[in-house]
């Protein structure tokens, strides 16, 4: 139950020998760091946790225990950072594994990862803030099962060159065609505007400061149970979606929908018009 801080100060923390189950399984050792017994956790100081490969993960989280990460590099194997029963907050750093998820498909899948149970009976939680992640999008990966997300709200990530960084205070997201993350924005024209053919825009919270809103063709605007309100005009050639099962808003002063554009609904509370 202490509550600790920990500044590596610019150190290295790695091992030269296996650590996992050692000195037996009962042990539960699985990570150069191990947060336990409702033990509080703040790592800072931007250091290296570096698992040796083909053993360990970088740290875990067991018995209920918080651990919060400010920043650092961590690197393990299948997981760099993985919760049985506890939460950890993730604000910062770099993650990355060495030995890959047996399954090729799913070879970067669970840089992060919580025990599926408990994530599911709410017992174990990640929660992405920031940070950047190799190969790995925080915002749709399949450590949980298809389509599962660890960012907090508000929190949108950009890919460049299978680097994934998770970035705060955003309002929309453009995702490709398989929904995994291209860049985040803090504006939605902004995010409409770079979007391109086969794309679509995820909003990440309500927008009301937007007078003019455009959806291009082949190009969807899914509101995520988030507002867009006060628009003066919304032009559509696009589609409009809510993949939330709670239905946002649109209200606008006037809506440009050409007759022909069947295939663009505007959602309005849990009605369609």
């Amino acid at each position: 139950n202490k509550t600790i801080t920990l500044d590596m100060g610019g150190k290295k923390l790695f091992n030269t020998t296996d650590l996992w189950d050692n000195p037996n399984k009962e042990a539960a050792n699985w990570s150069l760091i191990s947060v336990r017994e409702g033990g509080d956790l703040t790592i800072t100081g931007n250091g290296t946790f570096a698992a040796k490969e083909n053993d360990c993960y970088a740290v875990d989280v067991q018995d209920g225990a918080n651990l919060v990460i400010k920043n650092g590099t961590f690197v393990g194997n299948i997981h760099a950072v993985y919760v049985f029963e506890g939460t950890a907050t993730i604000d910062g750093g770099t993650y990355s594994v060495q030995q890959k998820y047996p399954d090729e498909s799913k070879a970067y899948e669970f840089v992060l990862n919580c025990y599926d149970a408990n994530r599911a009976n709410d017992t174990a939680k990640i929660i992405v803030n920031g940070g950047t992640f190799q190969n790995f999008d925080p915002m749709n990966n399949q450590a949980e099962g298809k389509g599962t997300s660890f960012v907090a709200a508000g929190v949108g990530v950009d890919h460049v060159d299978g680097k994934f960084t998770a970035k705060s205070g955003m309002i929309a997201q453009v995702v490709d065609a398989d929904g995994k993350s291209v860049k985040a924005y803090k504006s939605l024209s902004a995010a409409l505007t770079d979007a391109t053919a086969g794309q679509a825009v995820k909003l990440l919270n309500s927008v009301n400061d937007e007078k003019y809103v455009e959806v291009e063709a082949n190009v969807t605007l899914d509101l995520n149970g988030y507002n867009i309100t006060d628009v003066k005009l919304l032009w559509v050639t696009g589609k409009i979606i809510d993949s939330a099962a709670n239905k946002g808003v649109v209200s606008a002063t006037k809506y440009l929908l050409p007759a022909d554009n069947g295939y663009a609904p505007v959602y309005n509370s849990t009605t369609s018009t």
